[in-house]
């Protein structure tokens, strides 16, 4: 069966356990969970890759652009990084596979005015499987970014 070719990002906000309604982030994106204070606390941003792959497509920049105008908007957050891979290739390949994934992602973020300086990246390799790596469902899970917003 052919290798996942569509690319998904997903953007989950954690929500803080302030229950204040004071709104001190209008900026903040109506798709965001957010946290009593109508801002964005923690945040998982995470994309997709084909097996052995880091390219960023065309078609996720449009994703990673909504991303990045968050970030333009609260410019308060920086970001970790981080990259994911499955256990089909050994521990060495599969760090760099992630690291290149993270600086991929880097990249394309920077590419819509984000300061780089905000933007740390990091590889995993596969020793935080999010799924299982025994069947294909699950390792196409494990191919990913994970993006962590900090304040």
């Amino acid at each position: 069966m052919k290798t996942i070719i569509s690319i998904i990002l997903l953007l989950v906000i954690a929500l803080s356990a302030n229950t204040s309604s004071k709104d001190i982030c209008s900026k903040t994106n109506q798709k965001f969970n957010l946290d009593g204070f109508s801002c964005a606390n923690v945040g998982v941003l995470k994309l997709y890759f084909p097996s052995d792959s880091y390219v960023i497509t065309k078609r996720l920049h449009k994703h990673i652009k909504v991303f990045a105008k968050f970030l333009k908007d609260n410019l308060e957050y920086s970001v970790d990084i981080y990259g994911h891979t499955d256990n089909k290739e050994d521990y060495k390949y599969n760090l760099t596979l992630s690291q290149n994934r993270a600086k991929s992602v880097k990249k394309a973020i920077c590419s819509y005015g984000i300061d780089a300086s905000r933007l740390y990246t990091q590889g995993k390799s596969f020793t935080e499987p999010a799924a299982t790596n025994e069947n294909k469902e699950g390792r196409a899970y494990n191919r990913r970014i994970e993006v962590i917003l900090l304040k």
